[in-house]
């Protein structure tokens, strides 16, 4: 039904869309698909809150603002003679006592607790929890000052602030004295929509509502972050709207604050499905569109390689994970406009140009430098001295950093599919790609792994037709505690499949990118994808290798059987343009698997 429905209308409205000039997005009711031209590119960077953990000063950005509105009804109040105090309130004797906070946190909630003590002491405080043990810490009321256990506390106005925690808590603060007994309450805010910390539109939704009540003294909502909360009364409709440049991953803030200043600071997550294409007039443009994809604020280093074979750019794409930064793609012997305009961009203080001065002319590293940027070479006789090089500068830098690996990957340096498919992987975890022959291991790789006697796993990506048992055994005999593990399959789709389940990466995010032959480049892979690796990455998402006009079936029914199983994709980065990666099949995913 889907293809008959495609075929008739959809094939109409992506003709004349697609065929105006300028054209940026078009739509089959709210689906939509980004792109980036030359001229505009709509985008805003979506951030993915990954774990429980949050700033805690997010809730202190609004906290004065409204501690300003409620000084302002406080004096009204004292003027009328109306105000009703707390029973906290009513205690202005002095007090030492141990003070005794329960509560319960909830995924993207955050805790503040107001006091004022009346001398000088020492922070004891202790906290206890019954899912997972929260943090606990005592600040100033704009967060400029932090105190921990044991540290002097002068006498003032105070937070306590208990975060990053799952379930019921006990906080205990002893020893301070205190002008008045502190409030030990939380105001009450009940979110009836949504239901749970995170929801999800559909592909057709364009606004949601969020309902509920509190009995807040104030209550405040805004964009997750930002300075700016409106007040909202305390039984609440509010809706907020997506558009063609909302991000997929979009965070609002509730804050509830009652009379005595304590305050509730909870976050939602709403999810906007969308798919965005990457396109550009060649590859190079498409290189430097991902990066735009990739961050819109500088990073300290970049990785460069030619674009017109990617075999350095596939095992130099590890070192795009030591910064975050992007593989941007060049001419061997001219820099494009377009990746130097990206670099300017990015403002990056290092290139890491990969492959000798016939891969990146020393033209182009000095082109390069003109742009106040400084390089590394990683050079060699041929590919595996390349691989190598680039495998000890990962490896040392690693190590320095404290964040050292154990783990490599192992490819046909002549057969480049499966190491594309791992390449987020490796970028995201910092694992080299050593690349060998099909039935040895080169000098230059041998010298590596001797080198370095860390690497106890080694994960050989193809079947024995691309590395063979050989190989693994050779692997195996460097040392004892080896293990060598293989990720195999039928074809390079499968490969890319039993890539993802070995390392079960999410769905969420995926990057789509053409992966069948190269037209007399036996063993090639098209640039778009590895444009788009580190996009995968920062999302800990996989690469889907693809026909032009078609999901192989292989990737097809892996996605079928995430779909079973509840698990949509929330964002797909489709690498090049209709030629790489077809509309039709573009459109087919979307409703499939993001509906």
């Amino acid at each position: 039904m889907y293809r008959k429905w495609i075929s008739s209308i959809m094939a109409l409205a992506l003709f004349i869309l697609l065929c105006i000039p300028g054209t940026t997005t078009f739509a089959k009711g709210k689906v939509h698909i980004l792109k980036f031209s030359t001229e505009k590119h709509k985008y805003t960077h979506s951030e993915k809150n990954q774990t429980n953990q949050m700033d805690w000063k997010i809730g202190l950005k609004n906290y004065q603002k409204s501690a300003r509105k409620n000084k302002k009804i406080q004096s009204q109040k004292n003027i009328t003679g109306t105000e009703t105090k707390t029973a906290a309130e009513t205690s202005t004797a002095a007090s030492t006592d141990p003070v005794t906070y329960n509560g319960s946190l909830r995924q993207g909630e955050i805790h503040y607790y107001r006091f004022v003590t009346s001398t000088d002491g020492v922070v004891d405080l202790t906290v206890t929890g019954k899912i997972y043990k929260p943090d606990a810490l005592i600040t100033n009321l704009d967060g400029t000052v932090t105190y921990n256990q044991g540290d002097q506390l002068p006498a003032g106005e105070y937070l306590l602030v208990v975060k990053d925690g799952n379930g019921l808590y006990t906080a205990t603060v002893t020893g301070l004295t205190y002008s008045q007994m502190p409030d030990t309450s939380l105001p009450n805010l009940n979110v009836t929509n949504p239901a749970t910390y995170s929801h999800r539109l559909s592909i057709y939704d364009t606004s949601f509502s969020f309902e509920g009540n509190t009995d807040a003294e104030s209550l405040t909502f805004g964009v997750h972050g930002s300075n700016d909360f409106k007040p909202l009364p305390q039984s609440f409709v509010e809706q907020v709207f997506m558009t063609d440049n909302s991000p997929t991953y979009n965070y609002y803030g509730f804050l509830a604050k009652n009379q005595t200043g304590n305050s509730l600071y909870r976050m939602y997550e709403i999810i906007y499905p969308s798919a965005y294409r990457i396109d550009g007039n060649d590859r190079y443009e498409v290189s430097a569109y991902s990066s735009r994809a990739l961050t819109k604020d500088p990073v300290k280093s970049v990785t460069i390689a030619r674009g017109d074979s990617v075999i350095d750019a596939v095992t130099g794409g590890p070192l795009a994970g030591l910064d975050s930064g992007p593989i941007l793609l060049t001419a061997p012997t001219a820099l494009p406009v377009s990746i130097s305009e990206e670099i300017k961009r990015i403002k990056p203080e290092t290139a890491y140009i990969v492959g000798g001065t016939g891969s990146v002319s020393s033209g182009v590293e000095q082109e390069i430098k003109d742009l106040g940027v400084n390089t590394v070479r990683f050079d060699g006789a041929n590919r595996f001295e390349v691989s190598a090089k680039v495998a000890d500068y990962l490896t040392q830098t690693m190590n320095s950093h404290g964040t050292s690996q154990d783990t490599a990957f192992i490819a046909n340096g002549s057969v480049l599919t499966d190491a594309t498919a791992a390449l987020s992987v490796a970028i995201e975890k910092g694992i080299p790609v050593l690349y060998v022959s099909e039935n040895s291991i080169p000098d230059s790789i041998d010298t590596f792994i001797k080198n370095y006697p860390q690497y106890k796993k080694f994960i050989i990506l193809g079947g024995t037709g691309t590395v063979s048992d050989s190989v693994k055994t050779k692997l195996q005999s460097y040392s004892q505690g080896i293990t060598v593990d293989r990720i195999s399959g039928a074809n390079r789709f499968d490969v890319n499949v039993n890539i993802i389940k070995y390392f079960s990466l999410k769905v969420n995010t995926v990057v789509v990118g053409r992966g069948d032959n190269v037209p007399n480049k036996p063993g090639e892979v098209y640039p778009d994808v590895i444009s788009g690796a580190p996009l995968a990455a920062k999302y800990k998402g996989p690469i889907l290798l693809t026909l032009p006009d078609q999901l192989p079936p292989e990737i097809e029914a892996y996605l079928n059987q995430q779909r079973s199983l509840g698990n949509k994709i929330d964002q797909m980065f489709v690498q090049g343009g209709p030629g790489s990666v077809s509309d039709d099949q573009l459109i087919y995913m979307m409703e499939q698997y993001m509906q």
